[in-house]
């Protein structure tokens, strides 16, 4: 199974300002994915979305102006609606720890936050 890289993550959602709901919903899916009670399908379902958000070359390339990200976001929100009985309290609090962790390392969100 493709490994999905902590720091290569952050760095793909700390670079999307302006995309507060895009980062927080893709460090919840990276929570759900790290916590080894996940279910495999639950974890596969998570890599293919996480992938395709960090590929610069999907069907709506991310440099494309104002647009290139609702790919993405329609990608994401469809994982999270698959494995929304998945999702527990942990995860969530973790997705927020990891939300200030990249806060703190890349501060261009400026006061917006990230919390879940």
């Amino acid at each position: 199974m493709a490994q999905i890289r902590k720091r290569q993550l952050l760095s793909k959602v700390a670079s999307i300002q302006g995309f507060d709901t895009l980062v927080r919903k893709s460090l919840l899916l990276y929570a759900v994915f790290s916590d080894s009670d996940t279910p495999m399908w639950v974890k596969t379902a998570i890599v293919a979305a996480l992938v395709y958000l960090i590929d610069p070359l999907d069907a709506v390339p991310d440099l494309t102006p104002a647009i290139g990200f609702v790919d993405d976001m329609a990608v994401i929100l469809a994982c999270l609606k698959s494995i929304e009985d998945q999702i527990k309290p942990r995860h969530q609090k973790r997705a927020r720890k990891l939300a200030n962790t990249s806060e703190d390392t890349h501060s261009c969100h400026g006061k917006s936050g990230l919390l879940l």
